[in-house]
C-alpha cells in the first residue's frame, strides 16, 4: 500500500473513531510504529489532525476558532 492510500485510510478511520493509537494502526496496516508516526506527522502538517502521546485525534473546526476573549486581546494590542 502506498503512503497516500494509508494516510487516506487513517483519516477515514479517524473520522469514524475520533482518535487513533499508533499501536492499533501499526497492527491494522502491518507497518511499523515509525511509519504510522510519519503518516500522522504529515497529516498534522496538513492541518487534518492533532498528534497526541501515542496517537492522534481528529482536528475539528472548533480547534481553529479563536475565543472572544482572545479576539479582544488581539484587538487591544493592534
Amino acid at each position: 500500500m502506498f503512503a497516500e492510500e494509508r494516510q487516506e485510510k487513517l483519516l477515514a478511520i479517524l473520522k469514524e473513531k475520533r482518535k487513533l493509537s499508533v499501536g492499533e494502526m501499526s497492527s491494522r496496516f502491518n507497518v511499523s510504529g515509525a511509519t504510522i508516526r510519519t503518516d500522522l506527522r504529515i497529516l498534522e502538517d496538513a492541518g487534518m489532525l492533532t498528534r497526541t502521546h501515542g496517537g492522534a485525534i481528529l482536528r475539528t473546526r472548533a480547534s481553529f476558532e479563536v475565543g472572544s476573549d482572545q479576539r479582544e486581546e488581539v484587538n487591544l494590542s493592534a
